[in-house]
């Protein structure tokens, strides 16, 4: 080999960034198998609140449910950043990607709940409706 493509070859080292670029590979193909084995819902409404991403969110924090556009469903909560505090560092990345992006940390994509948007939308408006005297 002669010339600049062997001598760039020879400055960068490769083969750490090829493994680390493996491992990463690696991490995010088992973290992408692992959910979709789980047999554990990725959504669940349960009478203590909204279980979604290993957290429950309970329903006096929620203040609201909007749609958004492509089958995404915001809930609005009283203190998002007491929130953001519950959640490991990495969900909390992509939590605060969608508080700057949508005004929320907790954007739920219909696909999770397997209804469609519509329909996950009513059922929380009616769970977050008052109690009738």
């Amino acid at each position: 080999m002669d010339g600049l493509p062997f001598f760039l070859f020879s400055i960068i080292p490769i083969k750490p960034f090829a493994w680390a670029c493996g491992a990463l590979w690696l991490a995010v193909g088992a973290a992408g198998a692992r959910s979709l084995i789980s047999r554990h819902p990725s959504l669940v409404l349960s009478p203590d609140g909204i279980e979604v991403a290993g957290l429950t969110i309970p329903w006096s924090e929620v203040t609201g449910a909007r749609t958004l556009k492509q089958n995404n469903v915001a809930i609005d909560v009283v203190d998002a950043d007491a929130l953001l505090q519950r959640h490991g560092p990495l969900r909390r990345l992509a939590a605060r990607i969608n508080l700057r992006t949508s005004g929320t940390p907790i954007v739920l994509s219909s696909n999770e709940s397997g209804v469609d948007q519509d329909r996950l939308l009513q059922t929380l408006r009616l769970r977050l409706l008052p109690p009738p005297d």
